[in-house]
């Protein structure tokens, strides 16, 4: 059994349930590319990167809404990117995860 990672306050840390098998895309992909990976996989939210650069996440509902919206099939990532979106780092503890999943309505706390 693998043992959880701890902070230096003793706390257990966000890397000890970390997801890193994720479907990315990179800022400058097409909108036709964000919308097959939606349509493909059952994903909520979709982290960009420019190279090894991580840059934001498209959340699945911001991204239906703004594309019905404006129908702008030259839209990049980077411009389809959500606003409300809350980092931590690898060392972070998860009671600081658990409070922000609790004050805010996110899907996804991005580990960077």
């Amino acid at each position: 059994m693998k043992s959880a990672s701890k902070n230096v306050q003793g706390n257990p840390t966000v890397s000890a349930v970390l997801t890193t098998k994720c479907t990315i895309v990179d800022a400058s992909s097409d909108i036709q590319t964000i919308r097959e990976i939606f349509d493909f996989f059952p994903n909520q939210f979709l982290p960009v990167v420019d190279g090894l650069h991580f840059v934001g996440v498209i959340l699945r509902d911001d991204f239906l809404k703004k594309y019905m919206f404006t129908g702008d099939n030259a839209l990049s990532a980077a411009e389809l990117i959500s606003e409300k979106v809350v980092c931590l780092s690898p060392q972070s503890s998860l009671s600081e995860a658990k409070e922000i999943f609790a004050a805010c309505s996110f899907y996804v706390i991005p580990i960077t």
